[in-house]
């Protein structure tokens, strides 16, 4: 199949050339970045415990953990929680997902929300910028693929420990 995005309006699955007779057809990779600004030090946490009778106190520092995981306001496709269902809706193209990886990286991210992955580089400055470089492409899900608006969207969770 031929699926093309178009940067305004919203991207399109075209009807014309469409020639796709195995599921599994691929889009080009679309980059786009997620900004998180304003974001506070990671300076760690502690584990201590102090113990009063022997005036110590024991435990250790670890790095903070910052990750991000993703889930398909519409669902997966069934069989594939790296695909992300299409909005649905009068003349909405069907047979197709949006699959989301890593800019970097060549395995999909599910879009189920059980999985993700951890931000890097975190730093003890205050008010820090960090970019998410990831990607997005459509998927031919099905054999049988219409025409239509090509929309979705997807639910990110950042969670900080």
């Amino acid at each position: 199949s031929h699926v093309s995005t178009l940067p305004c309006p919203p991207p399109s699955l075209r009807s014309d050339g469409l020639s796709c007779e195995e599921e599994s057809a691929v889009t080009s990779w679309k980059y786009f970045d997620i900004v998180l600004q304003g974001c506070p030090p990671f300076y760690g946490y502690g584990n201590y415990t102090y113990t009063e009778n022997t005036d110590k106190l024991t435990g250790s520092n670890a790095e903070n953990v910052v990750s991000i995981t993703f889930k398909s306001a519409n669902g997966v496709i069934e069989g594939n929680p790296s695909l992300a269902k299409l909005d649905s809706g009068a003349n909405a193209a069907t047979g197709v997902g949006i699959e989301l990886s890593q800019r970097n990286i060549s395995g999909s991210i599910p879009l189920d929300g059980s999985g993700g992955f951890n931000l890097t580089n975190l730093t003890q400055q205050d008010n820090a910028t960090y970019t998410i470089p990831l990607k997005a492409r459509y998927v031919q899900s099905d054999t049988n693929v219409t025409a239509g608006p090509a929309n979705g969207s997807v639910i990110f969770t950042i969670t900080y420990l």
